[in-house]
């Protein structure tokens, strides 16, 4: 019988992957937590720029360009 119950070290395998993976999701949350963004606009400029304008009116620029 094995550790915990479990016979066959691949379940013990795919459990310690999947705790590294989800652990390596945090970590890569907590180092890119305050980047900007691709175009290098923050994300409190672009906040400000959905504020500025409808949302209607928003959709309907970036639709027609």
């Amino acid at each position: 019988m094995g550790v915990l119950g479990i016979p066959d070290p691949w379940i013990w395998v795919a459990y310690i992957l999947c705790f590294a993976s989800a652990g390596l999701c945090v970590v890569w949350g907590i180092i890119f937590w305050n980047s900007e963004d691709e175009d290098g606009e923050d994300i409190e400029e672009q906040i400000e720029n959905l504020e500025e304008k409808p949302l209607d009116e928003a959709f309907e620029e970036e639709k027609e360009g």
